[in-house]
């Protein structure tokens, strides 16, 4: 499967959100159940797509269920594409997502 390079300028808060909640979940999850993680209001659309472009990239691995998806990270995400994760994770820190848990 052909890697899709996403310009850094693509990367929103949203896809960060969506992104955290799969590294920090021990099992296969739905979209409705990544929108019941994410502490930022979006609609499931938004997270439908997140969730398929993350897959896209090779940093989430993505399982056709009856009657949708299930999504995790995948086993190695920064192995088909390092420089998107490393972007992630560059915009997580600028987002200050990993000082916002810390401070829970």
């Amino acid at each position: 499967m052909a890697i899709i390079k996403v310009p850094r300028a693509t990367i929103s808060r949203h896809e960060l959100e969506v992104f955290h909640v799969l590294s920090t979940a021990h099992s296969w999850l739905t979209v409705t159940e990544v929108l019941d993680r994410v502490r930022v209001p979006m609609s499931d659309r938004v997270v439908r797509d997140h969730l398929a472009r993350l897959a896209d990239q090779g940093i989430a691995v993505r399982m056709r269920m009856t009657p949708g998806f299930r999504f995790r990270i995948a086993d190695d995400p920064g192995a088909q594409n390092p420089e998107y994760l490393a972007r992630l994770s560059e915009a997580a820190e600028i987002f200050g997502i990993n000082r916002e848990e810390s401070n829970q």
